[in-house]
């Protein structure tokens, strides 16, 4: 009875005490260039509820920059309503993954597809996507707004057949986001 009490214990451990990812969490060396107060967002699914403590963006520009990341909700396949916005993060003139901070973390529902993507501060920055069938990004044509991104989500342009490099960090049932990466899921929606 003993063994089978910490088998369940760690079976709960795993999966409600190490954090998980959901997006693309590979690089590319296809790009979108966001000049001031320009965003690019792309849809995840979440299968679990979960608490998002960051967004992880693989970017850089050629000076030395800032960047936000956004969640904004869905409506008919499009991200309409902002949902949440992360501290504001430097970027480096070489490729890297930059950690976009939720301070408090935020709490994204299960059966959900929300849009998760970045906002260039004043200065262009390179965002990179991949490309990968039957995804799309949207990139806002007119100007969001780099001090309160707006709701809904402005005038954009589809990205077709293109997902951004960046993702997640959560830890499953609501608890708090943290610690390194322990198991890992990459999950996409066609937003259907």
């Amino acid at each position: 009875m003993r063994k089978f009490l910490v088998f369940l214990f760690l079976i709960t451990c795993v999966k409600y005490c190490f954090a998980s990812t959901i997006g693309y969490t590979g690089t590319s060396g296809d790009f979108v260039n966001l000049t001031s107060s320009k965003s690019e967002v792309s849809n995840i699914y979440m299968t679990e509820t979960g608490t998002v403590s960051k967004l992880t963006a693989y970017v850089k520009s050629s000076t030395s920059s800032t960047l936000k990341g956004l969640i904004y909700t869905i409506t008919v396949d499009t991200p309409t309503i902002i949902h949440s916005v992360t501290q504001s993060a430097a970027t480096t003139a070489t490729a890297a993954w930059v950690d976009l901070t939720f301070s408090p973390a935020v709490v994204l529902n299960a059966n959900t597809t929300y849009f998760i993507g970045v906002i260039s501060g004043l200065d262009t920055l390179v965002f990179y996507m991949k490309a990968l069938a039957g995804f799309n990004g949207y990139r806002a044509v007119t100007g969001n707004d780099y001090t309160s991104p707006v709701s809904p989500y402005p005038t954009s342009s589809i990205d077709p057949d293109y997902v951004g490099c960046i993702y997640g960090t959560y830890t499953a049932g609501g608890g708090q986001a943290g610690g390194s990466h322990h198991g890992s899921t990459i999950i996409f929606s066609n937003s259907e």
